[in-house]
């Protein structure tokens, strides 16, 4: 296995380790205390779906534009969730947390991908 390989299978793992974390979110396993039981499911839900379909699309494919298109859009998510921390009682929590360990080692792992030769 090659070192992008390696990184390709970290990614994905990452990715589906974050969809377990919203898994949780979004069937009230966890509670995030600040929005109602059906807002949370919804988030959690479509969060989960959103980065358990990037898992699935990079075991998939090895295109360079999905990479810059999950960096992007990860990126942006999570821009937000630090952006709009004044807004939230509490500002930060533990799974909120949680999920940014698991999110910033795969967007470097993005990154890496986008910007180096297939």
């Amino acid at each position: 296995m090659d070192a992008r390989e390696l990184i390709r299978w970290t990614v994905v793992g990452l990715a589906g380790v974050t969809a377990l974390l919203y898994a949780l979110i979004g069937t009230n396993v966890v509670s995030l205390g600040r929005i109602t039981p059906e807002e949370q499911r919804a988030f959690g839900i479509a969060a989960t779906v959103v980065f358990a379909v990037g898992a699935v699309v990079g075991v998939l494919w090895d295109e360079r534009w999905i990479w810059i298109v999950g960096a992007g859009g990860l990126a942006l998510i999570i821009v937000m969730y630090f952006s709009l921390a004044s807004r939230r009682d509490p500002r930060f929590e533990i799974w909120g947390i949680l999920i940014r360990v698991a999110q910033v080692p795969l967007l470097v792992g993005l990154a890496s991908l986008a910007f180096t030769a297939e």
